[in-house]
């Protein structure tokens, strides 16, 4: 039971097949462990009767300082996700999937850094990045999409060499979406995170749930930011799950080469 839960804390998700392979456990055992982590101990949830996903247990909470409190913020929130991780936990061994995964996450945290973000929240392969806090810039916008297009450009190379030696495709995919959120860190048991309240990263996770495999998919809020910085094209209005009225949507093309400030400026610019 332990060493399961301590995969599953490492991990954020794994397979019941990887772990009857691992420790090897009978049907009876599986089902036991199921009832124990989330029924009695609330620490996981069930998805599709295959995998176990982590929940974010509360811990006693450790206040933030006054200088960390609360506050109102415009943010440009970037989700970005792996898809279709469970036939990856099926197919490779725990150690091979821990690599695979590992590989994933080194390739966003790198564009994260690069790009000047604030990776809030990861949950299992997700995760969720902020830009425009804790300090704002005034190309936030940009830097979240050009953050998105970065780690999908990585990860093309990061495929080839987990194809080769593994024989699985690596494929992610990314939503932005910008607004006001109030938002803030907390400590806990666990370390400190940030929490934003609002409906921002929210709506920057459906968009990368409509997002196209290899692709970074964001709003018309976003759209009319960083027109003048990349190619966009047009998706139409999305009815995302969720959100009471269709949202507009661009597919990230490309983005556009040593384009001038006062170009970008006049191509967002109304008419």
């Amino acid at each position: 039971m332990d060493a399961a839960l301590d995969a599953l804390k490492r991990r954020g998700r794994v397979s019941y097949a990887a772990l009857v392979r691992q420790y090897g456990l009978t049907p009876d055992d599986v089902e036991a462990l199921k009832h124990e982590v989330i029924e009695v101990l609330a620490a996981a949830r069930d998805e599709d009767g295959k995998v176990l996903v982590a929940v974010e247990q509360p811990g006693p909470l450790v206040r933030a300082p006054t200088s960390g409190t609360a506050e109102w913020r415009q943010v440009s929130a970037m989700a970005c996700d792996l898809v279709e991780s469970t036939p990856l936990s099926q197919r490779l061994d725990p150690e091979d999937l821990r690599a695979v995964i590992r590989a994933y996450q080194e390739c966003v945290e790198a564009a994260v850094e690069r790009n000047g973000g604030h990776a809030a929240t990861w949950q299992g392969d997700g995760v969720m990045v902020y830009f425009g806090y804790p300090r704002a810039e005034e190309d936030d916008a940009v830097r979240a999409v050009r953050c998105g297009w970065e780690i999908l450009r990585d990860l093309d190379a990061v495929s080839t060499r987990v194809t080769a030696s593994h024989g699985v495709d690596l494929q992610a995919r990314v939503g932005v979406h910008g607004g006001t959120v109030v938002v803030g860190d907390e400590g806990s048991s666990t370390g400190w995170q940030t929490h934003a309240f609002g409906e921002t990263p929210n709506v920057a996770a459906r968009v990368e749930s409509a997002s196209q495999p290899g692709a970074v998919t964001v709003t018309d809020t976003i759209q009319r930011l960083v027109a003048g910085h990349f190619d966009l094209a047009p998706l139409g209005a999305h009815e995302l799950r969720g959100l009471d009225t269709p949202i507009q949507l661009f597919q990230v093309v490309a983005p556009r080469a040593n384009v001038a400030r006062f170009e970008a400026e006049r191509a967002r610019a109304p008419d």
